[in-house]
């Protein structure tokens, strides 16, 4: 320890030591001469640990100007996050006001509504009223109307007084003439006696010839019973047809069951080609791949040699990663400042909007104000309007009821007088009725005329509808004669169609039992394929895994080559000032060259080892295995 300690202070020394500069003829020398050609370490090291001191310096000023900035950084960002947190809290503050003006819009709005409201109510109330002075106006028209009607009826009942006294002198001298038919007419009455009782013996024939015709009514419904007798034979024949229909529809269905079976075991065949086909161009690409993955590792292990190459590559991006993290730190301090003056901003934006709410509340509270009285007034003179319509409405009711009830009182003086007077030519209508009645028996002889001639007719319809049940009884002999003909003809079409349908069962049940075990075959064949694809599949498996085997070697030798690399770049831990021994320069003899010490000291990377002869034998055997694959399914 105390010798260490010695030497510590011993280096120490010769750093803290004046530093004069190297002469220019010693700066003008190439490294090959200041170096020495055993070890590879520089005679002017003292210098060069000097140099490296200054490096070192600037590196730690470096990092604490980093660190410096990284602070400032962080401090910018916690202003900056307050900023934001102050800006979220002023965009809320603002949403909030404005939220309140929308409320206060809302509440405006509202008013505005009931005040409308209560306007439409003042004019519907008006319309009313005006509506009622209306109907009193027409009401007061009706009442002189039925005053001019009450005027018209008592000129119109003078005018009819006249014209019933007229004409009660005419009916007096019409009854008299009529005292006169009437004698007559009892003569004519026993003569209608006489002539009845000869009518009572032409009704009891016409009765005996009605007997005659309800029997040949009979017969008629007989002969309908049979027609419909044969109208349900013709029903049954038909439901017989319609079974045939279905059966023949059966076997149509049955036929089109076989074809659709066929055509399903088809398309079972023309996927299992399909599959196969996939199954081809799957293990194809699986050999394409293969292939692809033995060039990719022969690529990787080109990249690792280009990768020793690019770690030099990388310290001096790390050094230019500096120089830009100065860079971002000024455009930092930049964006801060930006931030900044738009903070600024939104705080002179946030009190020019509370300057302006406040102005739109004064004037919202203002206009509010002046719509409330406005409302106010308004409500006072409708008030006092509907008092003074109130009173002129009771008024004019009293007037119309002290109106109505006079009417009254004169209409019903009138009707009593009227009564009286339709109850007087009741009574003599009465009398002309009961004059009239005594006029029946020529209307009975009218009535018997009637009778005969309706007798007469209904013999004619009788004889048409003989004429007609016969011919319909002829249509139906000739349709049923009809329909059997169809049933025996719908017969032979079913048969003749049911031979077709079961011999072309059989020729498609012989057409298609070949190509059934042609199918057959295939399925066989396909089988074996699949079979060889299995072994070829195991094959491939086998190379792939010899493959990965040879890939973890190299992967092995790549690792160790890293680890050889590493430890020449290493400083070596022995004294700067000591020089190697001949037997350790003998015993590494890739050290023993002075361009090869030189070249490993200025960075450049060391030969790896070389590989195995058997990847190189183990590659060949397994593209020689794909190839054969490949002609194997290429010959199939």
């Amino acid at each position: 320890m105390a010798e260490r300690s010695s030497d510590l202070a011993g280096r120490g020394d010769l750093m803290q030591a004046p530093l004069n500069p190297l002469p220019a003829e010693i700066q003008q020398m190439e490294r090959s001469e200041t170096v020495c050609q055993y070890c590879g370490v520089s005679y002017l090291i003292l210098h060069e640990f000097h140099r490296l001191q200054q490096r070192l310096e600037e590196a730690e000023r470096l990092l604490t100007e980093q660190r410096a900035s990284g602070e400032r950084e962080s401090r910018l960002r916690a202003q900056l996050q307050e900023s934001r947190s102050h800006l979220e809290e002023l965009a809320a503050a603002q949403q909030q006001r404005q939220e309140r003006l929308q409320g206060l819009d809302v509440q405006l709005e509202r008013e505005r509504a009931h005040g409308h409201t209560l306007r439409q109510r003042c004019e519907s109330q008006q319309k009313a009223l005006e509506s009622i002075v209306c109907v009193l106006r027409s009401s007061q028209h009706e009442l002189q109307a039925i005053r001019s009607l009450l005027c018209h009826f008592k000129a119109f009942w003078e005018n009819w007084r006249g014209q019933i006294l007229q004409r009660s002198k005419e009916a007096d001298t019409e009854r008299v003439e009529l005292q006169q038919q009437v004698m007559a007419t009892q003569v004519d009455a026993r003569r209608s006696q006489e002539e009845m009782l000869q009518l009572r013996g032409r009704l009891s024939s016409a009765e005996l010839q009605v007997g005659r015709l309800l029997e040949q009514n009979d017969k008629q419904r007989a002969l309908v019973c049979h027609a419909r007798h044969t109208e349900s034979e013709l029903r049954r024949l038909k439901e017989e047809v319609e079974n045939l229909d279905l059966h023949l529809q059966k076997s149509r269905s049955e036929r089109v069951h076989a074809e659709d079976h066929l055509e399903m075991k088809t398309r079972e065949t023309e996927e299992l080609r399909s599959r196969l086909t996939e199954c081809e161009a799957g293990w194809r690409e699986t050999l394409l791949r293969v292939s692809h993955d033995l060039r990719e590792k022969e690529e990787s292990w080109l990249s690792c040699q280009q990768r020793c190459d690019t770690l030099q590559e990388q310290l001096l991006a790390w050094q230019q990663k500096g120089v830009e993290m100065t860079g971002r730190v000024t455009q930092a301090e930049v964006e801060s400042a930006t931030l900044r003056d738009a903070l600024q901003q939104a705080r002179e934006q946030a009190a020019a909007l509370e300057d302006e709410r406040h102005k739109m509340n004064v004037n919202h509270r203002s206009a509010v104000e002046g719509l409330e009285e406005g409302f106010r007034k308004k409500l006072e003179d409708t008030e006092d309007e509907k008092t003074q319509l109130q009173a002129t409405l009771e008024r004019q009711k009293d007037q119309f009821k002290e109106q109505g009830l006079q009417l009254k009182r004169e209409v019903a003086l009138e009707l009593n007088i009227e009564r009286q007077k339709n109850q007087q030519l009741i009574s003599k209508y009465q009398r002309d009725y009961q004059q009239l009645q005594n006029k029946v028996p020529a209307m009975l002889q009218q009535a018997t005329q009637e009778l005969k001639a309706e007798l007469s007719s209904l013999a004619e319809q009788l004889m048409e509808a003989q004429a007609r049940s016969v011919q319909l009884e002829q249509q139906k002999d000739a349709e049923v004669q009809r329909l059997q003909e169809e049933a025996l003809q719908l017969e032979r079409q079913l048969l003749q169609e049911r031979s077709a349908a079961q011999v072309k069962a059989k020729q498609l049940h012989q057409q298609r039992a070949p190509q059934l075990e042609q199918v057959q075959r295939e399925l066989e064949q396909l089988r074996l394929n699949s079979t060889a694809l299995q072994e070829e599949n195991c094959l491939l498996q086998e190379t792939v895994r010899r493959e990965c085997a040879e890939r973890e070697e190299l992967t092995a030798a790549l690792t160790l080559a890293r680890e050889q690399l590493l430890e020449r770049r290493r400083p070596s831990l022995s004294p700067p000032h000591a020089r190697p021994s001949p037997n350790a320069a003998t015993s590494r003899p890739g050290w023993a060259a002075g361009g090869q010490t030189t070249a490993s000291w200025h960075g450049q990377t060391p030969t790896l080892p070389r590989l195995n002869r058997d990847r190189h034998a183990s590659d060949n055997e397994g593209r020689q295995r794909i190839s054969l694959l490949m002609s194997r399914k290429e010959r199939q």
